[in-house]
């Protein structure tokens, strides 16, 4: 069974921990949460909460907003529940929609039990290395279009590859 403490580690090391004044147009960031997405669950946030984010807050707002929202923790295999997270926290549930049709279910983009199973009856590491491939292709094609992006896609490629 995987657990979101051994997951978390890898997505804070991915994101860091400094904290950015506009992060891509969703307002402020620490920790790779962004106002944006941090006033989902909390609408009266303003930057100055973020700008005083502490690891322990950003580590629970990924347990709340992320982890449990979609139900990461049905995902047995470690590597690829950490995966699945790391890939959420930066590109939104897509991921989870990815994810069902590499294991042959209709996305929702939420991990049911119908999703669980097929995950955790297929190979890990195909799947994940599947997830991988549609990772760096969204990735691609974000910056055909999104040229100004471009100084952004080794790094999103490189963090895609570890994880």
């Amino acid at each position: 069974m995987s657990t979101f403490e051994a997951a978390i580690s890898v997505v804070l090391t991915n994101e860091g921990d400094q904290y950015i004044s506009d992060d891509w147009g969703r307002g402020p960031s620490k920790f790779g949460v962004s106002l944006k997405s941090a006033q989902e669950f909390h609408p009266d946030w303003t930057a100055n909460n973020i700008a005083n984010l502490t690891q322990f807050d950003a580590e629970e707002f990924y347990r709340t907003a992320f982890w449990n929202r979609w139900h990461i923790g049905l995902i047995d295999d470690q590597d690829l529940a950490t995966g699945v997270l790391d890939r959420v926290v930066n590109l939104g549930p897509k991921v989870i929609a990815w994810l069902q049709d590499i294991v042959g279910v209709k996305p929702d983009m939420l991990i049911g039990p119908a999703t669980a199973a097929a995950i955790n009856g297929a190979q890990a590491s195909t799947v994940l290395g599947a997830l991988r491939l549609a990772t760096a292709q969204y990735y691609r094609q974000d910056v055909a279009v999104h040229p100004e992006k471009a100084p952004e896609l080794d790094g999103w490629l490189e963090r895609n590859a570890k994880c």
